[in-house]
């Protein structure tokens, strides 16, 4: 499929379904975890990994909005788990 190619990709109930091209592509299986990290203009979609490797991915940060997000994440997982 290449990396430059559009995929329009359908949500429901809370689920994503990659195609498979992508997923054979990007060697995903069954079960694995990926990251989806907003970005300015949408949601970056990367292969979970350890947070070194994504040094440099994303040009700008504003602080305040990845603060806000980090603290709304942090209360969502502590209700989630009380």
């Amino acid at each position: 499929m290449g990396t430059n190619a559009t995929t329009q990709i359908k949500i429901s109930k809370g689920r994503i379904t990659i195609p498979e091209s992508l997923r054979e592509e990007y060697e995903l299986h069954d079960g694995e975890s990926i990251l989806l990290i907003p970005v300015e203009n949408g949601i970056m979609v990367k292969r979970r990994c350890d947070m070194k490797s994504l040094r440099g991915s994303i040009k700008e940060i504003d602080v305040e909005k990845a603060s806000k997000f980090i603290r709304k994440l942090r209360s969502e997982f502590s209700s989630a788990t009380d």
